[in-house]
């Protein structure tokens, strides 16, 4: 998409290219617009806004992009690169996800019906009331996005602390067709809110009916994997997951839901678990035997995040404590499983989420989704845990390679085999961190892949199921790259870009909708007495 194309575009085009190419999100249009458009007027000025250090290790508390009203009497904005954050202390409180995005909707339409914005300086940005000021100061730049990333942290940024008006004339081919992706998207983002909602309000009613009284909060309406709702509903809920995800709206309570933690939580168990981990460690317990490996993988874990480590003052961010805390409390819980690597990861992403939701999850709650993804939404093995279970782990592996791979995608198992991969040393270290090892997948990638993992499909075999899931979204993954592998020579830089070390190769662009709908097409082709016939064989073939 070119900048001098963009006006031939009709709506029902724009309308294609937004859902198809960039999975329905207008911004990602918008940012790819920008930055060519920047490099058309490399003469362009555009002042960035820093982040104050001290701000972002004790204010940065609510991560959302929310975007700012301008000031009315001065009808200034501060312009800040994509993905960083303006940590103004009159930042609206906006109560959920639905009205942030109507929020943002509402500034942007805002902004691109006046005569401040100049079609060639259209940059990807957010905007944020503040008093300009004539005071020059030269600081460190410290970017980040919506879930606490850093994003060119290196640069220092020379700045006056305001930004130049721009301008444009009203009628602009480029506005108006901005003006369209955002009318087209806000009808995508109420149409799909709507679904969900009457999906979700049904689901409620009916277990009102079948319970004669109003739900109590305490109550689980959905069940590990959403076996309490009934075919029908389970069917839509699958459905609804499998195009787009769970809407964050709805995330948060469906994770703790979906994943068992509601049915395991005991009130109470995690806080005293906390406070008997000092004797735990000091009388030789599992805890002590894993306490050096544990503190070890937390220093390391999400290092280039704001909530793990504050580079601006070098200091350990919120969430490390709380790493730390529920990993060994998770060991003292289930001495039988004990720590593995790859555990730190998983617990890191769901801090990292649970900051992301603001309020809706604490720290006992992210212990127990995690506690249940590991003992209930992973595959079990001879009814043992996932963690415990490496054999039958590394089987499952062998079915990918030998038996799945090569009846979905022939040519790519061809060519694998040709440059003697062994795609298991890869794909175990995905299944071993929940996926997040997939260095394809950002963050909001991953949260779709687990959306579609916690929802089980009907069956009387859960623990097949769940292996198989897990089959078909590794099988996802690898088809979204097939283009990529099928043009390396070796097994090196197979392994290496499997690995995310990519080289001169781009870096695969993942579309939530084409790994998604590749996940619906494999899993309806595989079945849970399939994988059992093969976990047969591989059992009669081990000496």
């Amino acid at each position: 998409m070119e900048p001098n194309d963009f006006h031939i575009l009709s709506r029902p085009r724009l309308k294609k290219l937004v859902e198809e190419k960039y999975d329905g999100d207008p911004y990602s249009l918008i940012e790819e617009l920008s930055f060519k458009l920047a490099s058309l007027q490399p003469s362009s000025q555009l002042k960035f806004r820093p982040s104050s250090s001290h701000r972002i290790s004790q204010e940065y508390s609510n991560p959302t992009n929310e975007v700012y009203a301008s000031n009315a009497e001065t009808q200034e904005f501060a312009i800040e690169h994509h993905g960083s954050k303006s940590l103004s202390q009159d930042k609206p409180t906006l109560s959920s996800n639905g009205e942030r995005r109507s929020r943002i909707f509402e500034l942007w339409h805002n902004i691109v019906s006046t005569e401040s914005l100049d079609e060639n300086k259209v940059a990807s940005v957010e905007l944020n009331t503040f008093k300009p000021t004539t005071e020059e100061t030269e600081v460190e730049r410290y970017d980040v996005d919506k879930f606490g990333f850093y994003i060119n942290y290196n640069a220092p940024l020379k700045t006056n602390g305001s930004a130049p008006l721009i301008s444009t004339t009203n009628g602009s081919p480029l506005l108006t067709s901005l003006k369209e992706i955002s009318r087209i998207h806000e009808g995508f983002e109420l149409q799909w809110s709507r679904q969900w909602q009457s999906l979700v309000s049904r689901i409620t009613r009916d277990h009102q009916r079948s319970h004669n009284s109003t739900t109590d909060t305490d109550t689980d309406i959905y069940g590990i994997g959403g076996i309490n709702i009934g075919d029908a509903n389970r069917q839509e809920l699958l459905t609804l997951v499998g195009e787009r995800g769970i809407p964050p709206q709805f995330r948060g309570e469906l994770w703790f839901c979906l994943s068992g933690a509601h049915n395991i939580r005991v009130a109470g168990e995690y806080n005293q678990l906390i406070r008997d981990l000092e004797f735990h460690v000091d009388h030789g317990s599992s805890v002590a035997r894993n306490v050096r490996e544990i503190d070890l993988d937390v220093v390391r874990t999400l290092w280039g995040n704001c909530y793990f480590n504050v580079l601006p003052d070098r200091i350990p961010g919120p969430c490390q404590a709380k790493l730390r805390r529920i990993l060994l409390a998770f060991v003292s819980y289930k001495p039988d499983i004990g720590y593995y690597q790859g555990m730190n990861k998983i617990v890191g992403h769901l801090l990292l989420y649970s900051m992301y939701l603001h309020h809706v999850w604490d720290e006992e709650d992210v212990f127990w989704i995690f506690v249940a993804i590991a003992t209930e939404v992973l595959p079990k093995y001879d009814y043992q845990p996932f963690f415990s279970s490496m054999k039958g782990i590394s089987n499952d592996q062998v079915i990918l390679e030998k038996k799945f791979l090569p009846r979905m995608f022939p040519e790519l198992a061809s060519h694998l085999q040709s440059l003697d991969v062994e795609l298991a040393t890869i794909t175990v270290n995905w299944w071993l961190t929940f996926f997040i090892g997939v260095k394809f997948l950002d963050m909001e990638l991953w949260l779709k892949v687990v959306d579609v993992l916690l929802v089980v499909e009907p069956t009387d075999r859960l623990y097949l199921m769940r292996s198989l899931k897990m089959e078909a979204m590794t099988l996802a993954i690898l088809k979204c790259v097939t283009p990529a592998l099928m043009s390396l020579g070796d097994a090196g830089s197979v392994y290496q870009y499997l690995d995310g070390n990519l080289g001169d190769k781009p870096l695969a662009v993942f579309r939530g909708h084409d790994l998604l709908s590749s996940y619906q097409s494999i899993i309806k082709q595989l079945s849970v007495n399939e994988l059992a016939e093969y976990r047969r064989q591989l059992s009669c073939a081990d000496p």
